[in-house]
């Protein structure tokens, strides 16, 4: 079972039976980042991962870390490594 793939914050609201705001406040204080940011950071760990470690094409490291499409993994992935995933695997392969 992948634990990253599809993961949603509701998940963990109804498994800890409390409310969205009281959970979130509870995770900032502690971790001093949002649910959402440590998933975030989760997925495309694993996505960088994948990319500089298997052969597997990128589409199927899309699915794999939960990212709804391709265009959004590319969309998500750019805006953070300032290349796309094709580009970061051709670079890391090269060195």
């Amino acid at each position: 079972m992948d634990v990253l793939k599809g993961i949603k914050v509701e998940q963990v609201l109804d498994h800890l039976r409390i409310s969205r705001s009281n959970l979130e406040l509870r995770f900032k204080a502690e971790m001093n980042k949002t649910i959402h940011q440590v998933i975030h950071q989760q997925k495309m760990a694993r996505a960088i991962s994948l990319l500089k470690y298997s052969d597997i094409s990128i589409q199927e490291i899309a699915d794999v870390c939960g990212y709804p499409s391709l265009q959004y993994f590319y969309s998500v992935f750019k805006k953070e490594q300032k290349q796309t995933p094709k580009e970061f695997r051709y670079f890391w392969k090269k060195e």
